[in-house]
């Protein structure tokens, strides 16, 4: 998405992201309650958006990923999200897919801390309900300015 509208992604230098990352919050719109200055959500990943598209802010970060979450548009009403972790994958899905990469896309010691990191809680619950929120808002936006 960050591509499409006018950022730029490649392939990270720092190889994969694996497993539950912190990252750190910089906008935090009324719509995202419940958001502390850092939040855990699972990764999988090793493109990375590295240049912030025109009118998007960067959502979360984390020292693997400097882009990880964006917002489009007004925080408070955006146009659009995108978010590079996996708040839709569970624990078992994760460390499935970390073990068929491991040792063969995904560097061996790369896997073995991402599995372990799975153990620790993440924000899952919290950022479904922002998506949902999101979707639920922007559709509600959409039906009020179609009836002006």
């Amino acid at each position: 998405m960050a591509h499409a509208l006018g950022g730029r992604t490649e392939k990270f230098a720092g190889g994969w992201g694996a497993g539950a990352h912190e990252y750190r919050m910089h906008v935090v719109p009324s719509w995202m309650e419940g958001a502390g200055e850092t939040m855990r959500v699972r990764a999988m990943h090793q493109d990375q958006v590295v240049a912030v598209p025109p009118h998007a802010q960067v959502l979360a970060s984390s020292d693997f990923c400097a882009n990880a979450a964006l917002i489009y548009g007004d925080p408070e009403e955006p146009v659009a999200l995108s978010v590079q972790p996996h708040p839709e994958c569970s624990e078992e899905f994760m460390a499935d897919l970390i073990r068929a990469r491991a040792g063969d896309a995904i560097p061996a010691h790369i896997a073995t801390a991402g599995l372990e990191s799975l153990a620790k809680p993440v924000d899952t619950v919290l950022w479904a309900a922002w998506i949902v929120r999101f979707f639920h808002e922007a559709v509600a936006r959409r039906a009020r300015h179609a009836a002006e």
